[in-house]
């Protein structure tokens, strides 16, 4: 769901830059700190006018926004209430809650919320972000299916990609 989101709103960034005959340069983080610190010093060698930046890795961001102001380069970020940048995403918690709670009305509809277990896949190296949505997820579940209990609860590392997540759910649910 992550990577379909993140390439929806690159293709909405495109189609506009493109638009208003805008240049653009897409780098991946591959959620990586050092890949992250990178792409920061190429868009300050590129000068570009302006950086739009998805999830980091949660330790690089304050070093990131360092380098971005000192060459005078404004970062908008969807995802990243750091210090400096113009944020424009949603409330990480709230929305990990209400699509939580979508979920649970699923679940208790369908199941009468019994369940064996919740796989909830994340990406911990973004840090509070995934602990927001990811954690208000399951919250919003348990809200509405309240006697589904924490052990019953499984969170993993699915690296931020569809391929990798789908392919450790498949093994978990293998192994319980």
């Amino acid at each position: 769901v992550e990577e379909v989101r993140i390439a929806a709103r690159l293709a909405v960034l495109q189609d506009i830059a493109h638009s208003e005959g805008w240049s653009s340069v897409v780098l991946s983080n591959q959620h990586s700190p050092s890949v992250s610190l990178s792409n920061a010093e190429v868009f300050i060698l590129d000068k570009c006018n302006a950086v739009i930046e998805g999830p980091t890795p949660e330790s690089t961001d304050p070093v990131i926004a360092a380098k971005l102001a000192a060459a005078k380069i404004p970062v908008i970020t969807f995802d990243i209430t750091q210090k400096g940048w113009y944020f424009v995403g949603i409330n990480n918690s709230l929305a990990g809650i209400e699509g939580g709670e979508a979920l649970g009305h699923i679940i208790k509809s369908k199941w009468g919320c019994s369940l064996d277990e919740i796989i909830a896949s994340g990406l911990p190296v973004v840090g509070v972000i995934d602990t927001e949505r990811t954690g208000g997820m399951i919250k919003g579940i348990q809200k509405i299916c309240p006697n589904i209990p924490n052990s019953k609860t499984i969170e993993y590392d699915g690296d931020g990609e569809v391929s990798a997540s789908s392919t450790a759910a498949r093994a978990l649910l293998a192994a319980h």
